[in-house]
């Protein structure tokens, strides 16, 4: 614990609570205490020019993203690994505050530059701090205390690494923040506007990586509705990629107009949506018609006048099954539009859709 201590003199309770100039933030834990009346600690390795600490507001609203100095710059990265560290081999975990503070640190070093336009591992180092803020310790009358503190912080985290990660598929990094996202959404939720206003940051150094407040309320906004709706989160995943479709009757459906590539985009929005999915397309030149259900993907197509049946592979989705660069080669099965017998109508039914509604959506497109 002393070490830990170390890492956390400074006093910051303003950085992390609205009007903690009027209150002393102390936490269960022997030795911590956050005082707002102290000033920076000096280590025995650091002077008062080296040390450049975090930048005080410029008003009681306006926070300005910190500016540190070329030659602190190894020393701060250095201090940041060693608070890390410590906060996740913690062992019983520390207190949620000084997890928060912990996380809100690290955004301000974020948004100072302080890792540079080709340094990765900003976003895994993110992740591990929002995943320790939301490990829920303390009991419930407590966590009531900061959660719209947490919520802020973690909105905040997660609108960076939404601008920086894929919000569908991708590698392993993005993988963890699309989970990670899943399990705080619902705490997000619970975010207040003075807290939400309270940890943003106005740019600083020109690389510096900082949310905006446009960015973390679309967040929020979107944790809210997907408590109430539960397609809310889908819907999100759709429009960040770009992709304009609707719920109707149980099918996502999609108008593309002018453009071709219908099969495409069906086997896009099929990706997002997740298993099981039904997912309509109507372009200018015919229609199409997607059902994926566990590793089966059938592909219905106005043009063609068929229905044909996949089985996605080990690795792989619905884009790479229909729309890659074999095409529709790998069928297994192939059916009329106006009959799609045996395992096609298995799916549908499995899913509560109905194949001969389905073919007769396609048939209105044939030529």
């Amino acid at each position: 614990m002393a070490k830990v201590e170390n890492a956390f003199k400074p006093s910051l309770a303003g950085l992390l609570f609205q009007n903690a100039g009027d209150t002393v933030l102390r936490v269960d834990s022997p030795g911590w205490a956050v005082d707002p009346d102290e000033g920076v600690d000096i280590t025995e390795d650091e002077d008062e020019e080296s040390v450049d600490p975090i930048s005080e507001p410029l008003s009681p609203k306006t926070r300005i993203a910190p500016s540190i100095a070329s030659a602190a710059r190894a020393a701060w990265k250095k201090w940041d690994k060693k608070v890390r560290s410590q906060i996740s081999g913690a062992e019983p975990p520390l207190p949620v505050e000084i997890r928060l503070l912990a996380l809100r640190l690290h955004l301000d070093l974020l948004a100072a530059g302080l890792w540079g336009p080709s340094d990765e591992e900003w976003t895994t180092n993110l992740l591990d701090l929002i995943c320790e803020v939301m490990t829920d310790e303390e009991d419930e009358v407590h966590l009531e205390k900061v959660e719209s503190t947490r919520a802020a912080l973690v909105a905040n985290g997660f609108a960076l690494l939404f601008d920086e990660l894929k919000q569908v598929g991708g590698n392993e990094v993005d993988l963890a923040a699309q989970e990670m996202w899943a399990m705080a959404a619902s705490a997000v939720a619970k975010a207040q506007e003075p807290d939400v206003s309270h940890h943003l940051l106005h740019p600083g150094r020109a690389y510096g990586r900082i949310a905006t407040g446009t960015a973390v309320e679309r967040l929020i906004q979107r944790a809210r509705e997907a408590a109430d709706d539960p397609w809310a989160e889908t819907r999100a995943l759709l429009a960040a990629e770009g992709l304009n479709a609707e719920l109707r009757d149980g099918a996502w459906t999609a108008d593309i107009g002018e453009k071709k590539s219908r099969r495409a985009t069906a086997a896009r929005i099929a990706e997002v949506a997740g298993a099981p999915c039904c997912v309509k397309v109507v372009s200018d030149h015919g229609a199409c018609c997607v059902l994926w259900a566990g590793s089966d993907i059938a592909y219905g197509d106005s043009v063609t006048r068929l229905w044909k049946l996949f089985r996605i592979k080990v690795i792989g989705g619905p884009t790479s099954t229909i729309a890659g660069s074999d095409g529709l080669a790998g069928a297994r099965r192939t059916y009329p539009i106006w009959s799609p017998k045996g395992e096609i109508a298995q799916i549908a039914k499995e899913m509560g859709m109905d194949d001969q509604l389905l073919s007769t959506f396609l048939a209105e497109f044939t030529t």
